[in-house]
């Protein structure tokens, strides 16, 4: 069991009562913004979201931590410590112990409206996304933009997604397969949908399986891109053209697993959708707070 599951489970039980979803993302968010510990190196990051600030991640494990029983759903989206959670807990980190402690003493008996009204005042940067009536959402410049989901939480990446005003991604994997949660194509396309992010796959732009070793491997891969953008110029134009409209049509991110775009195919796409279009490439980083797995 994670740090970060064992610092929910503690926060659950300090609460004594059946806490709501949003209770314990607020919680955990002003957790990893305002104690010292943060959580721990590996909280959680989160969302900006219509309820507020939300993690996918978290709200995923929490579900993993009710099937393992100890913790329980009283009521949906609520959430109880069971009387298995004490023998979790022991042995978390005094410091983040400490920090949950008093960050639960400190909020669990302020309303949840008060509670949402205060982060939205103090992070505007995580204010709900499509609230209009609270902050107009940023939107980004006409570009082909790239980015890469290595090391990175799902959170993370979607936030990054939202606050730089992308509306759209291409997942340019050949295979959008992962064992990191979100990353799946699947799943990543229904959390984009969940925020209002479109999703397509065109798994024609990817680097074949048996080409991926050597792109892993090479210190220089000058001649490994120049094959891929000949190939892909040669047989993939419809590919490439779906590609193009989209990035034409909205602020649209090529998304790939790598982290650095210099060693990955997308870069070498964005030079060609650039050409396409006339757009300029520009290379995203994901920004992180913590390091959720």
């Amino acid at each position: 069991m994670y740090w970060r599951q064992k610092a929910l489970l503690h926060m659950l039980l300090l609460a004594g009562r059946p806490v709501s979803r949003m209770e314990l993302m607020t919680w955990a968010f002003l957790l990893s913004r305002e104690a010292p510990s943060r959580g721990g190196p590996t909280f959680y990051d989160f969302v900006p979201y219509h309820e507020g600030p939300f993690s996918f991640a978290l709200h995923q494990e929490i579900g993993k931590l009710v099937k393992e029983g100890v913790a329980e759903e009283p009521r949906p989206r609520t959430w109880t410590a069971s009387t298995g959670a004490h023998r979790c807990t022991r042995d978390l980190p005094p410091a983040v112990r400490r920090d949950a402690t008093l960050t639960v003493r400190r909020l669990k008996d302020t309303p949840l409206r008060a509670l949402i009204d205060d982060v939205h005042g103090r992070y505007p940067s995580l204010m709900t996304a499509g609230d209009e009536s609270r902050r107009p959402l940023p939107s980004a410049g006409a570009a082909v933009y790239t980015l890469g989901y290595e090391g990175a939480s799902i959170d993370a990446f979607l936030s990054t997604l939202v606050l730089q005003g992308l509306g759209a991604i291409i997942d340019v994997r050949q295979d959008a397969l992962s064992r990191r949660y979100g990353f799946h194509g699947s799943t990543l396309s229904r959390l984009c949908g969940r925020l209002g992010i479109s999703y397509t796959h065109l798994p024609e732009l990817g680097v074949p399986r048996p080409t991926r070793k050597q792109w892993r491997e090479r210190d220089d891969l000058s001649e490994l891109m120049a094959a891929y953008e000949e190939r892909v110029e040669a047989d993939q134009d419809q590919a490439l053209r779906a590609a193009a409209n989209l990035a034409a049509a909205s602020p649209t991110a090529l998304v790939c697993m790598e982290a650095k775009p210099s060693r990955c195919h997308r870069s070498c796409l964005a030079r060609l959708l650039g050409r396409r279009t006339g757009l300029k490439a520009l290379h995203l980083r994901v920004e992180t707070c913590g390091q959720a797995t």
